[in-house]
C-alpha cells in the first residue's frame, strides 16, 4: 500500500478539466469497452467536471443551476464508475470516486458504506481513509471528534502504511485552514507545521506556503511550495502559487514556466484565476516601467511574457501596441491594437491609438471605418465623433467633418464645440 501514490497519480490525470478529455475518453471506451482503465478514467473526468460545475462556495451560495450541472456529471461519473467496477470488483479507486458523490450529495450513510468496501479490499490504504477523513471535517457535517477517533483507529494497520500516520494531523490542518480564512496567518503556519509534525505531506506544505505568501514571506512560500511539488508534482494550483514566490523574489523566468505549465495542466482550474491575473499584472506593470524608460525590446518581451499568461487581457495587447508604435513597428503595433479591440470593443484608448498608427500613413478611410464600428457600439460617445471628425477634414470632406462636431458638440464635447465657433459654424 506504500506505492498506492502512483496509481493515484494515474487516474488523477484524468481529474482535470480540459475539454477535449471528454471525446478522447469516449473514443477509448469504444475502442476497448471491456477495459475497465478507461471506465474509470471517465469515471473520474465526470466525477471532477462535476466539482467545477459546484464550485467551491457554500450551498447557499451556489446556484440551482450549477447544482443540477454537478449532478448531471455525476450522474455519468457513477455510471462509468460502476462499470469499471463491474469489470474489477476489488478496484478501491473506483469506490473512492464513489464515496465522494455520495459525500457532494450529503448522503452519509452511502459514503460510509462505499468507504468500508473499498476498506475490506485495502484496509491499509491511505486514499480511502484520507478521503473519509475529508467526509468527518465539520463543513461536511462531522467533527473533530470524529476525525480524531479514525485518525487513531487507522494508526492499527500504520506498520503497513506509515502514511497513516499523516491522518493524525489533518484536525490540525483543518483548523489551520479556518486560521486562513480569519486572516490569522501566524497560527495558521503554527497548525500547519503541527499538521507536518505527523508526516511529509503536500496538502500540509502547500498551505503552509500559502500562508506564509499572505505574510509576505517569499523565500518560506517558496520552499514549502518546492517540497509539496516534490512529493505531489505537477498540481495547477501549487504551480500558481509557486509562481507568486518566484517572481516576488526576481526570478521571472521561473515563475511563467510554472504557469504556463499549471494553464497547460488544468486550463479551467478556476483557483489559477486570480493566481494568472496576479501574475500578468505583474508583467505588464514591470513592462511598462521599462517602456517608460524607452526600453521597448524589454518592454514588448515582457508584455509577452504576460500574453503567455493570460491571453485575453485587452489592456496588454494596448500596452504592447503602443510600444511597437514608439519602437517604429507600424504592422506590429496595429496587430495587438486590433487584438485589443476584438477583446474589448468598447476600448476607446485602442481605437485612438490604431487612429494614430493609420494616421501615420494618411490611412483615412481606415481610421473613418474604425469609428464607424466604434460608433455602433457607442453611439452617443462624443469624443468618438470628435476623433472621426478629424479624419474627415484631413481626408477632405469638410461637409461631414462639421457634421461629425455638431454632434459631438451637442453631445457636449467642448473641444467640439470650440472648434465649430472658431469656424464660424453654427452647431
Amino acid at each position: 500500500m506504500t506505492k498506492e501514490i502512483y496509481a493515484t497519480f494515474a487516474f488523477e490525470t484524468f481529474m482535470e478539466s480540459k475539454p477535449n478529455h471528454e471525446s478522447i475518453l469516449h473514443q477509448w471506451m469504444e475502442a476497448r469497452p471491456q477495459l475497465y482503465a478507461a471506465r474509470l478514467a471517465a469515471g473520474e473526468y465526470f466525477y471532477r467536471l462535476g466539482t467545477v460545475e459546484r464550485g467551491g462556495k457554500w450551498a447557499d451560495e451556489t446556484s440551482p443551476e450549477q447544482f443540477k450541472q454537478m449532478d448531471i456529471a455525476f450522474e455519468q461519473a457513477v455510471r462509468h464508475v460502476k462499470a469499471a467496477l463491474s469489470l474489477h470488483p476489488t478496484l478501491i479507486e473506483g469506490y473512492y470516486v464513489l464515496a465522494k458523490i455520495a459525500m457532494f450529495h450529503g448522503d452519509d450513510g452511502t459514503e460510509q458504506a462505499f468507504i468500508q468496501q473499498a476498506l475490506k479490499i485495502a484496509p491499509a490504504s491511505f486514499r480511502i481513509r484520507r478521503g473519509h477523513m475529508q467526509a468527518l471535517l465539520p463543513r461536511w457535517g462531522g467533527s473533530y471528534e470524529a476525525m480524531e477517533r479514525f485518525a487513531t483507529e487507522s494508526q492499527a494497520y500504520a506498520a503497513q502504511n506509515p502514511r497513516l500516520k499523516i491522518l493524525q494531523g489533518l484536525t490540525a490542518w483543518d483548523l489551520g485552514k479556518v486560521a486562513v480564512s480569519r486572516k490569522d496567518y501566524g497560527t495558521a503556519v503554527q497548525l500547519f507545521s503541527k499538521a507536518l509534525a505527523t508526516g511529509e505531506y503536500s496538502q500540509f506544505f502547500a498551505d503552509r506556503a500559502d500562508a506564509y505568501r499572505r505574510m509576505n514571506d517569499s523565500a518560506k512560500a517558496l520552499a514549502d511550495a518546492n517540497a509539496s511539488l516534490d512529493l505531489y508534482p505537477q498540481v495547477p494550483e501549487v504551480l500558481g502559487d509557486r509562481a507568486r514566490a518566484l517572481i516576488d523574489l526576481g526570478r521571472i523566468e521561473e515563475a511563467t514556466a510554472d504557469m504556463e505549465l499549471a494553464l497547460k495542466l488544468d486550463p479551467g482550474e478556476k483557483s489559477l484565476k486570480s493566481v494568472r491575473k496576479w501574475v500578468a499584472e505583474k508583467f505588464t506593470s514591470d513592462a511598462y516601467e521599462a517602456q517608460k524608460r524607452s526600453h521597448y525590446d524589454e518592454a514588448i518581451a515582457l508584455f509577452g511574457k504576460a500574453l503567455n499568461i493570460d491571453p485575453e487581457r485587452h489592456e496588454t495587447y494596448y500596452w504592447r501596441g503602443r510600444t511597437y508604435a514608439q519602437k517604429g513597428k507600424p504592422d506590429m503595433a496595429q496587430s495587438d491594437l486590433e487584438e485589443a479591440i476584438r477583446l474589448n470593443p468598447h476600448y476607446f484608448e485602442a481605437h485612438q491609438s490604431l487612429d494614430w498608427v493609420f494616421a501615420q500613413t494618411q490611412r483615412w478611410d481606415d481610421i473613418i471605418a474604425l469609428w464607424d464600428r466604434f460608433l455602433r457600439e457607442e453611439p452617443d460617445n462624443a469624443n468618438a465623433y470628435l476623433e472621426r471628425a478629424g479624419a474627415f477634414r484631413h481626408k477632405g470632406d469638410m461637409p461631414a467633418a462639421v457634421n461629425d462636431l455638431k454632434t459631438a458638440c451637442r453631445l457636449g464635447n467642448g473641444n467640439a464645440c470650440q472648434y465649430l465657433e472658431r469656424a464660424a459654424v453654427r452647431p
